[in-house]
C-alpha cells in the first residue's frame, strides 16, 4: 500500500493520485503500473466495507423483529461503496492522464 495515501477511507482526487505516481520517481511503465495496482488495492477497502455493511443491513431486515438498525447501516454501506467507486475512477483517470502526457 503506498504510504502516500494513508487512510483508505479518504476521498482521492486526480491530483493526489498524480502525486503518488510522480512519487515513484520513474516513468517506467512497469513501475507506474505497480503503483496503480497498489492504489487499486487501497480503493478496494471501502468497497468491501460498504458491501459488508449492505449485507449486514439486509440481514437485519430479514432477521430482526424491528429493522430500525438497517437504515443507518444501509446508508453507511451505500456511502462506502460509492466512495470506493469514485476513488477507483479517480485512480484510473489520473493514471491514463499521467501515462498519456509527455514528460520531457
Amino acid at each position: 500500500m503506498p504510504q502516500d495515501i494513508g487512510n483508505p477511507f479518504r476521498e482521492l482526487d486526480q491530483a493526489t493520485v498524480t502525486g503518488v505516481l510522480r512519487g515513484a520517481a520513474s516513468l517506467d511503465p512497469d513501475v507506474l503500473h505497480a503503483r496503480k495496482t497498489a492504489l487499486g488495492s487501497v480503493t478496494r477497502v471501502p468497497r468491501i466495507a460498504g458491501g459488508l455493511c449492505l449485507l449486514g443491513a439486509a440481514a437485519v431486515l430479514v432477521l430482526a423483529p424491528t429493522p430500525a438498525g438497517a437504515v443507518p447501516l444501509g446508508l453507511a454501506g451505500a456511502w462506502l461503496w460509492r466512495l470506493g467507486s469514485r476513488n477507483r475512477r479517480a485512480v484510473e483517470a489520473a493514471y491514463l492522464e499521467f501515462t498519456r502526457r509527455p514528460h520531457g
